[in-house]
């Protein structure tokens, strides 16, 4: 009896150790075979985020085409730089008023005027006495300057009837200034990230052997 019992036990203390060591040897991993199912969602995440570029690329090549419609469109403007450049303008108008040999006198003082968040206008009143053709020659001097000059309003009447030659000259003459934020908001770098047409996107396709 006590000899088979030490029997016993010898033989379930090496069972035990047996499948203690078979135990410790065992290995996992975590690893997963992707399955048609998972194959597939990938490919759907893989075309929405191919979506999504393509909508990407529609806005902001329109974003693009604005700015550069903005820019056409405002290309004669005065530009602000830290301030609006009331005093540049009108030193613009004396050397056009002498080269046309049309004495200005007293120029108003520049009158600011905000028109938009981006544009601003300067005003500035011209009252003179002069004869046909200096007022023409500085008329088209104005007509012609860039930076853009116009009449905003011009009133004008002989100064004797008798002596039509001679002309009373009331009016404002306006500069158009583009604010300095409008200037970034046009001259704002395209990113570095080549922009493709929507015509040249790469469609996105299965993979050779994946199931549809």
């Amino acid at each position: 009896m006590g000899t088979r019992f030490y029997l016993y036990s010898l033989m379930l203390l090496c069972l035990g150790g047996y499948l203690l060591a078979e135990w410790k040897g065992i290995s996992f991993s975590s690893f997963n075979v992707a399955t048609d199912a998972k194959i597939r969602q990938a490919l759907a995440r893989v075309d929405s985020l191919q979506k999504d570029r393509v909508r990407y690329i529609q806005i902001h090549n329109q974003e693009l085409e604005k700015r550069q419609q903005l820019q056409g469109m405002t290309a004669g403007l005065w530009l602000e730089t830290t301030r609006i450049p009331t005093n540049i303008i009108q030193k613009e108008l004396d050397q056009m008023a002498r080269r046309s040999e049309l004495d200005l006198g007293k120029l108003g003082a520049p009158r600011e005027i905000e028109l938009s968040s981006n544009i601003r206008a300067v005003d500035i009143s011209v009252q003179c006495t002069t004869n046909i053709e200096a007022f023409a020659k500085f008329t088209h001097a104005i007509d012609g300057h860039t930076p853009i000059l116009f009449w905003e309003s011009c009133h004008i009447r002989p100064k004797d009837l008798k002596n039509p030659v001679e002309l009373t000259v009331k009016g404002k003459i306006r500069a158009l200034v583009l604010t300095k934020a409008a200037q970034e908001y046009l001259n704002e770098a395209v990113g570095a990230e080549a922009i493709l047409s929507v015509g040249e996107e790469a469609e996105v396709t299965n993979p050779e052997g994946v199931l549809p």
